[in-house]
């Protein structure tokens, strides 16, 4: 049941000097529902209220999605509530840093490309009586290593920071910066951040189950679709759009050579293309992200924000392939929705593989085949091929698929 919007008009905010908002800004649609970011944030608070808890607390963690998602947040903020104190979000200069160094979870032998240091960056304000808390945690142009989350989050909530107990988390694993976008990663680099990829996202959501309260609610941002024609960098650009199209010679070899080279000798198709900052990487890693959470040790407490479907074929909402600035409201309208809604929920169930599948008018196996056949150039297994498939065809087998190799994401118009 959905609980009526407070009336904020004959609410006197605890502290004195805030001033009042016009009640019309925050009310929920006229028939008592609503299923926008705002009007779920006050469903939320309503809960909140309701429970007989003064704060509302959402924390995200992640890069600069991460940042985007908490500018938007402060704007529903300053829409529903009276804010606490005015912050330019755009400088540094009011954002708290903490030092990683300083936490038990540091690894000295890590990528030498991760972040050191976290930007907290908290902003709160009153809607009625109840205090509503918006936290973002994050870096930009860094790997931010999600191993680190649970220690994080426990320093936050300990001084100088003093973040409320969060009610809300989402955890942002910062996909994309484990991507490859030039050359400057050498097997070693590149094995630690994605080799381990699930058992460094296990450590994260372990870390913050076990230091968030049983009540908080645990979200997984899963990594956004890279368009690849939106590239920013001409020379990542080509060398994605050419791994699409199983094209050697633009795809190995297109950065430095050397490392490029060692790189793909050493390890199979699937992990070199795995590895590159391209629509086939983030693929991957969603793909990898949903597979722990369909985990029995995660699938009960955690829910999914499935960042990845939200970007899915929308080329024509980013400037620069990763960013998406118009899919932060559907994002957040995730994020926000009760955990048990069937949005949140269902990219949870894993894709399975079956040959008899109807893709269009062709079993899936046929359409596997004709792609081995008439688009690897030799270099598609079967493997591969049946992964593009269920890309292409993901209501088809219901969810998530398995690891990735390379491949286009172009749909077959015929099959022989």
């Amino acid at each position: 049941m959905l609980l009526a919007a407070p009336c904020l008009a004959a609410v006197v905010p605890s502290d004195p000097s805030q001033a009042a908002l016009d009640p019309a800004a925050a009310a929920i649609g006229a028939d008592g529902t609503g299923t926008g970011p705002e009007q779920l944030l006050m469903q939320r608070i309503d809960g909140a209220r309701a429970a007989g808890s003064g704060t509302l607390s959402i924390l995200l963690f992640g890069d600069s999605t991460c940042a985007l998602q908490g500018v938007a947040l402060n704007r529903l903020l300053h829409t529903v509530g009276t804010v606490d104190k005015e912050v330019d979000l755009r400088r540094r200069s009011n954002t708290n840093t903490l030092y990683l160094q300083t936490l038990p979870s540091w690894n000295t032998s890590a990528f030498a490309g991760a972040c050191d240091s976290v930007s907290i960056r908290s902003q709160s304000g009153w809607v009625g009586e109840t205090k509503l808390v918006i936290t973002p945690i994050f870096r930009k142009q860094c790997l931010l290593d999600m191993a680190m989350y649970g220690d994080i989050l426990r320093a936050a909530l300990a001084p100088p920071y003093d973040i409320p107990e969060p009610n809300l988390v989402l955890l942002g694993t910062a996909g994309l910066h484990h991507l490859a976008r030039l050359d400057d990663r050498g097997i070693e680099a590149l094995s630690w951040p994605l080799v381990h990829y699930e058992d460094r996202l296990r450590f994260s959501m372990t870390g913050l189950q076990e230091a968030s309260s049983p009540e908080a609610e645990l979200k997984l941002f899963s990594t956004h679709t890279i368009c690849d024609s939106k590239i920013f960098v001409p020379a990542v650009r080509a060398r994605a759009l050419a791994c699409a199209r199983a094209d050697p010679d633009g795809c190995v070899g297109a950065g430095d050579p050397a490392i490029e080279t060692e790189w793909a000798l050493v390890t199979d198709v699937d992990d070199f293309n795995a590895s590159l900052f391209s629509e086939w990487g983030s693929d991957n890693l969603a793909q990898r992200e949903r597979a722990v959470l369909a985990e029995r040790a995660f699938s009960s407490r955690w829910a999914l924000v499935d960042g990845h479907a939200i970007t899915n074929d929308r080329c024509a909402d980013t400037k620069d392939g990763d960013h998406y600035s118009a899919a932060v409201s559907d994002e957040l309208a995730e994020l926000l929705k009760a955990k048990d809604s069937i949005g949140t929920m269902r990219a949870q169930v894993p894709q399975r593989w079956r040959d008899e599948a109807m893709c269009g008018e062709y079993p899936a196996i046929d359409r596997a085949k004709w792609l081995v056949e008439n688009k690897g150039k030799g270099r598609k297994t079967l493997a591969e091929a049946k992964l593009q498939v269920m890309r292409e065809f993901p209501a088809v087998f219901s969810g998530a698929g398995e690891e990735a190799g390379w491949g286009s994401k172009e749909t077959n118009k015929t099959v022989p």
